[in-house]
């Protein structure tokens, strides 16, 4: 109508991570703004991109740097279990990726975000929290379906360290990877305090210019907690949505995306998962025993990893049922003798 527009704004991941997307789209809207009240006064300049780059330069050369290079190649080079999904492993050389989209829903996300400020499942901040929350659940599924205890979990971090980074548009990120250890006996409560753990130590040790190609080397499992803040703008909020190309990273077998990009308080997982590894009953599977795992912490967060049915009521009736359907009409009980006289009558010439 001429009265109504939509603004359709579409930007690669490439391009700007989920932080510069809410600052990018808080730009507009003080610009929109200003043009709405004919405002005189000059809008702010943006912060560039390059201060930021030439930045990250000078980080790169300084003592501080070495130290977390040697850190993340140590990480590295720690044994890990292979980690075969349904015992398969993702092909090296294909990229295409299958997305599944989850939503958790009001009464499961209030749940999840109640439970995570609990002391002893409480992190430094509600995001550190809820992260640990999510990378411990992560961590058991992987561990229940694969088996593997000793495994890397690959994770997105800033490099906002300044306030002018804050207010930067671009992909400021390096990837890490936290350290999984797990055995059937650790309850949910301390997968997530070692998950926090790890995450501190992740933290002190990330700095622009520290990602390397081996890194996400390192890893078949990634977990990418988005948090992103936008602004009303002339009276709506903007309406957010992801749209996934089909492609992921070559030898990632799980990519686990979560977000509320639309402040809704309920939390959406994206699943993007490797086709060489996982067909479409497999990928159903997959996210069915992610909500079993989310059950089960919630349910009792001192509950053992190991103690509880990764399968569903509806996958017990559908894939173990059947296959345990062998139950036949068997003969009567004999004895001995009564055995070898009806061997003799069958075989009578022997």
């Amino acid at each position: 109508a001429p009265d109504c527009l939509i603004w359709y704004i579409n930007i690669h991941l490439l391009v700007a991570d989920g932080w510069a997307f809410g600052v990018f789209q808080g730009r507009l809207a003080t610009c929109y703004e200003a043009l709405g009240q004919n405002a005189d006064e000059p809008i702010e300049a943006w912060p560039q991109y390059l201060p930021y780059r030439e930045f990250e330069h000078t980080q790169q050369s300084r003592e501080r740097a070495q130290n977390c290079a040697a850190y993340w190649a140590e990480r590295g080079r720690q044994p890990c279990d292979p980690v075969l999904f349904y015992g398969l492993s993702p092909d090296p050389t294909d990229y295409r990726t299958r997305r599944v989209t989850v939503e958790l829903g009001d009464r499961v996300s209030t749940q999840i975000r109640e439970t995570a400020g609990q002391p002893g499942i409480r992190g430094l901040t509600e995001e550190l929290s809820l992260l640990g929350v999510f990378s411990a659940a992560l961590q058991v599924l992987v561990y229940r379906i694969t088996g593997a205890s000793r495994f890397n979990l690959g994770m997105p971090f800033h490099n906002r360290m300044l306030p002018a980074h804050r207010a930067t548009v671009g992909l400021l990120m390096e990837v890490g990877m936290l350290r999984a250890d797990l055995s059937p006996e650790l309850s949910f409560v301390q997968v997530i305090a070692a998950a926090q753990r790890e995450l501190t130590s992740a933290l002190r040790h990330v700095m622009p210019g520290c990602s390397e190609a081996q890194t996400n080397a390192g890893f078949s499992v990634f977990l990418n907690f988005v948090r992103m803040q936008t602004r009303v703008q002339a009276g709506i909020r903007p309406t957010l949505s992801w749209h996934h190309s089909g492609f992921g990273d070559a030898g990632h077998a799980v990519r686990l995306q979560v977000e509320d990009f639309n402040q809704t308080g309920v939390f959406v997982l994206h699943f993007d998962l490797a086709e060489s590894v996982f067909a479409e009953s497999a990928r159903v599977w997959l996210t069915e025993q992610f909500r079993a795992v989310l059950d089960a912490f919630l349910n009792d967060p001192q509950g053992r990893i190991g103690g509880f049915s990764l399968l569903s009521c509806a996958q017990q009736r559908r894939l173990v049922e059947p296959f345990n359907a062998t139950a036949r009409e068997g003969e009567s009980l004999r004895t001995v003798p009564d055995q070898i006289h009806r061997q003799v009558q069958r075989h009578p010439g022997r």
